[in-house]
């Protein structure tokens, strides 16, 4: 989880989660700003959605959602197993890079910087 944070540019913290917003590993250096674990949870309900309504219109399993917020980008990458790898970037950063970061990770490759 640390190397993730580090190859995040402007990575506010990370963390895993299960599709039911519980936590298992929270990253979140620093202070300041809304914990993790709360983003987690009131998010979650958000993503289960997201992955129904894939389904239901045949489009398959939902692999990553992006949330763009007036502060920082969420980033939620699926990890299998029934567990999600997120991401809260600052806005100045690249959504892009941060999902392809993720998506990486969550395949168990090493990320680069």
């Amino acid at each position: 989880m640390g190397r993730l944070a580090e190859d995040l540019r402007g990575c506010r913290g990370a963390f895993t989660m299960d599709y039911d917003g519980l936590p298992l590993e929270v990253l979140q250096p620093g202070s300041g700003g809304a914990e993790l674990h709360v983003i987690g949870a009131e998010m979650a309900a958000v993503v289960r959605e997201a992955q129904q309504a894939a389904q239901e219109l045949g489009l398959g399993p939902l692999k990553s959602l992006s949330l763009r917020t007036g502060g920082p980008t969420l980033i939620f990458q699926d990890c299998g197993q029934d567990y999600l790898l997120v991401a809260v970037v600052d806005r100045a950063s690249s959504a892009v890079a941060a999902r392809r970061v993720l998506a990486e990770a969550a395949r168990g490759e090493r990320a680069s910087p």
